[in-house]
């Protein structure tokens, strides 16, 4: 059996059918250098981006650690493919299925993998998501 690339026409699709399914909305926190502390280390800004959709999956898991069993969380997300996102910038989590959080939640991106029609992300809760934020 053979296989064929995707027309134009077919991955215009695909990307709209992803955008139909993603519930949820984001803002992306694109990351900007802003300049130097006195001790020359670059200091990180973020500048928030308008309203996008996304689809959302929180997985979770234990792991061991010692006696104890650990509950750790791991989140994906799908971004559409026309918006630009690197692995510095970050991820506000303002609506679930519809519905407004009580309070947006603040993501790190851990990995970035392009789809067919759509970005894949692995993401993890941010460390200090308030000090930076706008």
């Amino acid at each position: 059996m053979s296989r064929r690339t995707p027309t134009a026409a077919e991955i215009a699709r695909f990307a709209q059918d992803a955008v139909e399914t993603m519930l949820d909305q984001c803002h992306l926190l694109r990351f900007t250098a802003a300049g130097q502390d006195a001790r020359g280390i670059p200091h990180a800004s973020y500048v928030r981006s308008a309203p996008t959709p996304c689809g959302f999956a929180r997985r979770s898991r234990r792991e061991v650690l010692g006696d104890a069993q650990v509950p750790v969380e791991h989140a994906t997300l799908r971004l559409p493919w026309t918006i630009a996102v690197t692995t510095l910038d970050r991820i506000v989590l303002t609506h679930r299925m519809g519905r407004e959080l009580p309070e947006p939640i603040v993501y790190e991106i851990t990995d970035l993998r392009p789809g067919v029609a759509q970005h894949l992300l692995d993401l993890k809760p941010a460390g200090d998501p308030g000090n930076e934020i706008p």
